[in-house]
């Protein structure tokens, strides 16, 4: 046997690293899943299960961040890892809050010891997390990715200036729409409680999404003026920042100032040069938007309970600042999803019935107003959960997080959880390869900007929620990243 015949049996033999790693995965996973079965199925509704469980959680989602930055291919924007950090926060440390305050959605205490539920649904979101990642890594994503053709690279500066201009009157135009239509007036508005007044008002979904493309148009001003780098740009950019920030600081959303700043600091991570040391400079920033996120969530909630007095606003802030632990119990207390999907299995074996994906039909009717339809039923499957299966904890009208695993484990059980998260990782690899992975094209970074906080805040909503507000959202800005490629002459 000479040389070269000997590199050609090597190369056969040879396993790509990716392909190593996932087979290491694999047997890691299954040893563990010994362990399980032969250590703790006696004592499977202990503490020590719960920390084992979220343990294993805390490996899927985090260790997929620690092997690209070992390899130095960490991309800030890829989709899949802001997905599963995200799934973490609903599942991992939401049962990190039920061992340290109890659940008021499963009934029980701190000092509850049997966390058998809580584990199950661990279980669950371990394998769900778990298909999410084998879709995302098989070939499927990126072939579909493949064959679409590419959006626009460029842009024609004066149509792009023309149509950010157009963006801003429309998108805030149906803002001041909106808020007449809530509340009767600014001052209304401002003072009204968000948590009960604003959620009974009906028909403002698409309205929502309309007034969106004032965002689109913030951004477009913002990419100008990054890559052309001229004064008009950055002026227009300035002047526009501001009343969109305040907007979101007081529209009573706990999320979306700080989904602004995140989606300006992606548009200006993929507007710069994309390397490793790049890449790790602006996740600092990244780090300091979720510490400021976490720092703020007291005032958002408050100031959604409405604007009347500033000192108080402040005064009931400043008692969540001096106490950090009550800070983490009113973020806790928000992100249900493990607690969702814990309820879902236990009525599921109790013998509530499967949906078998029934509530795809929402999404058929979601677009007929309900000036035409005045019996439309509730759309939100959120709304329509906490009423059918959540003890009355929250204000009426009120919407919980179903999160996609409790969707499909309601749809289809452990099966559907199998699949519907195969193909989301698929979806998601999908969104990578097509928007986030080719460099210097604005119309991808337009699209990535406006949309980045879909790539992980879908997690905690349903199917029904991705046909009716993210895709809406994703065709707007598709549509207008057309509008502004340049003409060829």
């Amino acid at each position: 046997m000479d040389l070269r015949e000997m590199i050609k049996m090597v190369e056969r033999l040879t396993i790509k690293k990716h392909h190593l790693f996932g087979i290491l995965l694999v047997i890691f996973l299954s040893v563990l899943s010994t362990i399980i079965t032969n250590e703790f199925v006696n004592s499977f509704t202990s503490r020590v299960t719960t920390y084992f469980l979220i343990g294993i959680l805390g490996l899927l989602a985090f260790g997929p961040i620690l092997h690209r930055i070992a390899k130095h291919s960490f991309d800030l924007a890829e989709p899949g890892i802001w997905f599963a950090l995200y799934y973490f926060t609903h599942f991992g440390m939401r049962a990190i809050y039920d061992l340290i305050f109890g659940s008021p959605v499963l009934g029980f205490e701190p000092e509850s010891v049997n966390f058998g539920l809580v584990n199950a649904a661990l279980g669950v979101s371990i394998f769900g997390l778990l298909a999410f990642w084998v879709g995302y890594y098989t070939p499927l994503g990126k072939a579909f990715a493949n064959s679409f053709g590419m959006l626009p690279r460029k842009w024609n500066q004066s149509r792009a200036l023309q149509i950010a201009i157009l963006c801003t009157a429309f998108g805030w135009s149906f803002r001041i729409f909106l808020i007449f239509y809530q509340a009767g007036g600014i001052g209304n508005w401002l003072a009204a409680n968000k948590y009960v007044e604003l959620a009974q008002t009906q028909g403002t979904t698409y309205l929502s999404i309309l007034s969106s493309v004032a965002t689109v148009g913030l951004l477009i001003y913002f990419i100008l003026a990054r890559v052309f780098r001229k004064c008009t740009y950055w002026f227009l950019f300035s002047m526009f920042l501001v009343p969109e920030l305040t907007f979101r600081f007081v529209s009573g959303s706990r999320a979306q100032f700080i989904f602004l700043l995140l989606g300006l600091l992606i548009c200006l991570y993929m507007t710069s040069k994309r390397d490793y040391k790049t890449t790790m400079r602006y996740s600092f920033g990244v780090a300091i938007l979720i510490i400021l996120f976490i720092f703020l969530y007291p005032l958002f909630s408050i100031i959604r309970g409405g604007i009347r007095d500033s000192e108080e606003i402040l005064l009931r802030t400043s008692n969540f600042w001096e106490n950090p632990v009550k800070i983490f119990y009113l973020i806790g207390s928000r992100q249900v999803g493990l607690d969702s999907l814990a309820l879902i299995i236990d009525y599921i074996s109790k013998g509530e019935p499967y949906t078998l994906g029934s509530e795809l039909k929402l999404a058929a009717i979601s677009w007929i107003s309900r000036k035409i339809w005045l019996d439309k039923p509730i759309i939100s499957l959120g709304k329509i959960f906490y009423e059918k299966f959540y003890p009355p904890i929250f204000h009426e009208g009120t919407s919980v997080a179903v999160t996609l695993p409790g969707e499909f484990y309601w749809a289809f059980g452990f099966v559907g959880v199998i699949i519907g998260m195969l193909i989301i990782g698929v979806l998601w690899r999908f969104l990578f390869e097509y928007l986030v992975c080719h460099k210097e094209n604005l119309s991808n970074i337009l699209v990535v900007s406006f949309m980045f906080p879909s790539f992980f805040i879908l997690m905690e909503q349903t199917l029904v929620s991705l046909l009716t507000v993210h895709l809406p959202q994703f065709i707007i800005a598709m549509i207008v990243s057309f509008i502004l490629h340049r003409r060829i002459t």
